[in-house]
C-alpha cells in the first residue's frame, strides 16, 4: 500500500522561501516579511534580521508602510457614504472649510483658489482633483535633519499655502519649489477645474483632505481625536483581528512596540535631499518621526495584517458592502507610475511590480498563460527606508503582502534591488502552486547559503 501525502501550502511556501531568499536577507542584514491569505490558510514568512543583523524578524513585527494607509483612509469615507452621512459626487469644499477653519483658520479656496470648488468627494478619493503636491524632498529633509518634528495635516497645507504664494501653482507630477515654466502638466490642467479627469495624478495630499473631511463630519475637534483604524473597521470584534495594525500620530518608531529598525540610504545608487552632511550608507530611521502624512502615510502594520485587510476589503468584502466596492474598482486614468490605473484608494497593476530591467528581475508577458496572473488590485506602501507590496489577486483567489526593512535599490550584497526581490518571492509562489510559469520570470541570481 502506498500513502500519498501532500505538503501544506504554507509549509512548502516557507520552506521554498526560505531556500531561495534566506541567505540574501541574512547577507544584507535586511528583513523580508511575505504574507498569504486565502479561505483556507492564512500565514506569513519571515527572513533575516530587523535591525541590521542582530534580532531575527518575527511575524507580528510591524513596519511603517507609508501609503498603505490610503485605502483605510479610502474605506473610513466610503463608510460615511454607505451611511448616508456623505455622497461621492458632493462637494469637498463645504464638507472640510468648516473644520478647516476652525483649526487651521484657513478655507480651502485660500489655499487653492475658487476652482476648489469644482472638487468632489469622488475627485479626492480618485486621485482626479488637479490640486498641487507637497514637495517630499522638502519633507524627507526635514525628516532626517529634525527627525523629532512630527509633520501634521495642518503643517504640510502651511507648505502648500507657501507655495502658492510664491506663484507657483501648476505642481502636478512635479516637485516644489519648482518655476512654472517646469510644470509636468499645463497650468490649465493643475488648477482644478471640471472635469478633473483630465488631471489624473498620484497625489497625497487627496487623502489628507478626506482626512480631514471625516474629522469633520464626525465631530472631532481635531485631527489626532480621528481614529483611523476604528473608522475603517467600525467598532466590535473585528478591530481585535488586527492587532498589528498601528496608526502613528506623535513619537518616534522607537516609541511604538513592535515597530522594527528601518533603514534610508544616502548617497549613490540614489540622491536625496536631506543627505548633504551624512556619509553614504544606511541610514536607522528609528529614531525619527513614524507622522509620514497623516492619514496618507502614517501606518504602521504586519504583512499578514496586510493581507488581511485586502482579503477582508476585496476578497470577502466584509468591510463594506458589495455596491461599494463596486465603485472603488472603477479604475480611471493611469496616475501611479504613469500607468496604473486608479481606483477609490486603490490601484490595479498588470506586472506584479516586477518591473525593472533583464538584469534587475523581469517578467516575460509574452509567456504561454502568464498574463492573468500578473494582475492584482491594492495598493504599494513605502516609507523613508521601507518597501512593500499588497492586494488581491483575483486569480488566485489569495490576497498578499511583501515587505522590506530597507530603501529601494540599496542592498549592498549581490547586485540587485526590490525588483529582484519580488521577481523571486513570485517565482517561488507560482513554482509551489505548480502553476508552470517559471519560465516567465528572469530573476537575478545570487548564491544561496
Amino acid at each position: 500500500t502506498t500513502t500519498t501525502t501532500t505538503t501544506p501550502f504554507h509549509t512548502a511556501c516557507a520552506a521554498a522561501l526560505q531556500a531561495d531568499l534566506g541567505h540574501f536577507a541574512q547577507a544584507n542584514a535586511m528583513g523580508i516579511w511575505i504574507a498569504i491569505v486565502n479561505e483556507t490558510e492564512r500565514f506569513s514568512v519571515s527572513l533575516g534580521t530587523s535591525d541590521g543583523g542582530k534580532t531575527a524578524v518575527t511575524a507580528s513585527d510591524i513596519l511603517p508602510v507609508g501609503s498603505y494607509a490610503k485605502p483605510w483612509t479610502a474605506v473610513a469615507v466610503l463608510r460615511l457614504v454607505e451611511t448616508g452621512v456623505i455622497a461621492l459626487e458632493d462637494r469637498a469644499e463645504p464638507l472640510i472649510d468648516p473644520f478647516l477653519l476652525r483649526t487651521n483658520g484657513t478655507t480651502l479656496r485660500e489655499l487653492y483658489g475658487p476652482n476648489i470648488q469644482h472638487v468632489t468627494v469622488h475627485d479626492l478619493l480618485h486621485m482626479t482633483s488637479g490640486l498641487d503636491r507637497y514637495s517630499d524632498d522638502w519633507v524627507h529633509d526635514y525628516t532626517l535633519n529634525d527627525p523629532h518634528w512630527d509633520i501634521g495635516p495642518l503643517d504640510y497645507l502651511a507648505l502648500l499655502k507657501l507655495n502658492n504664494e510664491t506663484k507657483v501653482s501648476c505642481m502636478c507630477g512635479g516637485h516644489l519649489p519648482t518655476p512654472p515654466e517646469k510644470c509636468v502638466q499645463s497650468p490649465e490642467c493643475c488648477s482644478p477645474s471640471s472635469p478633473q479627469s483630465h488631471c489624473p495624478d498620484y497625489n497625497s495630499i487627496n487623502f489628507l483632505l478626506l482626512g480631514l473631511l471625516y474629522a469633520g463630519q464626525t465631530g472631532a475637534s481635531d485631527w489626532e481625536e480621528v481614529d483611523l483604524k476604528r473608522a475603517a473597521l467600525g467598532t466590535g470584534a473585528r478591530v481585535g483581528e488586527y492587532t498589528d495594525t498601528e496608526f502613528y500620530i506623535h513619537g518616534e518608531c522607537s516609541k511604538y512596540p513592535r515597530t522594527v529598525h528601518y533603514y534610508d540610504w544616502c548617497g549613490p545608487p540614489r540622491s536625496q535631499s536631506g543627505c548633504d552632511n551624512r556619509p553614504n550608507g544606511p541610514v536607522d530611521m528609528f529614531n525619527t518621526s513614524c507622522m509620514n502624512g497623516w492619514a496618507f502615510g502614517n501606518i504602521g502594520t504586519s504583512a499578514l495584517n496586510a493581507a488581511s485587510f485586502f482579503h477582508d476589503l476585496l476578497g470577502r468584502r466584509t468591510l463594506l458592502n458589495a455596491t461599494t466596492v463596486a465603485a472603488m474598482r472603477q479604475f480611471g486614468p493611469g496616475v501611479v507610475m504613469a500607468s496604473d490605473p486608479y481606483g477609490l484608494g486603490i490601484w490595479k497593476t498588470d506586472q506584479l511590480s516586477i518591473d525593472g530591467s533583464a538584469a534587475e528581475g523581469s517578467v516575460n508577458t509574452s509567456f504561454p498563460g502568464i498574463t492573468d496572473y500578473l494582475v492584482y488590485e491594492g495598493h504599494a506602501g513605502d516609507d523613508y527606508g521601507t518597501i512593500s507590496r499588497q492586494g488581491w489577486h483575483s486569480k488566485l483567489n489569495l490576497s498578499f503582502s511583501i515587505m522590506v526593512n530597507r530603501q529601494f535599490g540599496t542592498y549592498p550584497k549581490f547586485g540587485t534591488n526590490t525588483h529582484g526581490l519580488y521577481c523571486h518571492v513570485w517565482r517561488v509562489l507560482f513554482n509551489v502552486m505548480h502553476l508552470e510559469l517559471d519560465g516567465a520570470f528572469s530573476c537575478p541570481e545570487w548564491p544561496r547559503a
